[in-house]
């Protein structure tokens, strides 16, 4: 029985980190490429590898995807309802949407 629990404990673990490295591949590469087009602050990768790292992979999973189904260019008009508020970067408006939120 604890055999089963700790290769389950590793398995989550090497997921965990196989897709936090993921991201940052992600982040090091394509993200490069298409510059600042996230409508959140922090971007919805750099919130995934946060959440995954902070709540493990499952839970992780399922924050990350929540955010990025709420990532869409409307997501500012409903911002002063569900987000801490919103930043001006440029010419660009941010919502800032932080892990503390979800503690």
């Amino acid at each position: 029985m604890i055999l089963l629990i700790l290769m389950q404990f590793f398995e989550f673990s090497i997921l965990g980190k196989t897709t936090t490295g993921l991201i940052k591949l992600y982040q090091q590469t394509l993200s490069q490429a298409q510059a600042d087009v996230c409508n959140f602050e922090p971007s919805c990768s750099h919130f995934a590898y946060e959440v995954i790292e902070e709540y493990g992979l499952l839970k992780g999973i399922l924050l990350a995807s929540d955010r990025l189904q709420r990532c869409h260019p409307f997501a500012v008009l409903y911002s002063k309802e569900y987000y801490e508020g919103t930043i001006q970067k440029g010419k660009k408006i941010k919502v800032i949407d932080t892990l503390q939120k979800y503690k």
